[in-house]
């Protein structure tokens, strides 16, 4: 893989209801050279399984990162 050009960072905390629609709205963008960096602050909602299942499903562009207090 590439360096990539773009590094998207996404913070989230409880944000089940919206992780789902931002993350599919950067996969869909015309740009290719680029990896997401999602960042979970301990979210007791169902935000963190959203982000690990995506992290899994596109492994080659997605970085997880777990901020824990």
């Amino acid at each position: 893989m590439t360096k990539p050009k773009v590094t998207i960072v996404i913070p989230f905390f409880n944000s089940e209801k919206t992780l789902d629609t931002c993350i599919k709205s950067i996969l869909k963008q015309t740009i290719n050279n680029y990896e997401i960096i999602l960042i979970d602050n301990n979210s007791t909602d169902k935000s963190k399984e959203i982000a690990l299942s995506y992290s899994k499903q596109y492994n080659n562009g997605l970085n997880m990162c777990i901020l824990q207090h």
